[in-house]
């Protein structure tokens, strides 16, 4: 029989996992299901609109209402979640599914007022991704939500990158509800 940690093989410990995080990936799906039907046999066919971005202001506003409703107030039992001051969901904490060789994703590289979209390797669990919403690169064309853009908040592997917005494949991420 082995010894437990103060020598003592007569002591029983009671070892409580501290990761406490639940897993949403299925609520968020059903939302963004919920958002694509929304964009691709509603929206995309109204024609009293000026611009495709006006058309993505108001169609914006009805999916943060939906998001609240179908997510915010499922998952945390009514409890008033805002996005923080940087726009990001600081309860909904988004993991890559890594692959053999890592996880390819994208960071963005703001200069002068510019976006730059940057490809980058992720190898190490060491970094702690929010979420902020679903990305797609057109908004004339069907909606996919391709992407769930994140904040990198905290990194073992790319600390110079924390505060940086990050685009992860959506299918390839595991949502987690952090409280």
């Amino acid at each position: 029989m082995s010894k437990d940690f103060n020598g003592d093989k007569n002591s029983l410990y009671l070892i409580v996992s501290t990761n406490l995080m639940t897993d949403i990936t299925a609520i968020i799906f059903q939302y963004r299901e919920c958002c694509r039907h929304l964009w691709n046999s509603y929206f995309l066919k109204l024609q009293w609109y000026e611009s495709s971005w006006d058309m993505l202001d108001y169609f914006n506003e009805i999916s943060e209402r939906l998001f609240q409703t179908t997510v915010l107030r499922q998952c945390f039992e009514g409890n008033d979640i805002k996005r923080t001051e940087t726009n990001f969901y600081n309860e909904i904490k988004v993991e890559p599914n890594f692959g053999p060789i890592g996880f390819e994703a994208m960071w963005e590289d703001t200069v002068r007022g510019y976006s730059e979209w940057k490809i980058i390797q992720i190898t190490s669990t060491g970094n702690d991704f929010r979420f902020i919403e679903f990305f797609d690169w057109t908004v004339e064309q069907t909606m996919e939500c391709q992407y769930a853009r994140v904040k990198l908040i905290a990194s073992d592997e790319y600390p110079e990158l924390v505060n940086k917005d990050f685009l992860l494949d959506t299918w390839n991420v595991t949502f987690k509800k952090t409280r």
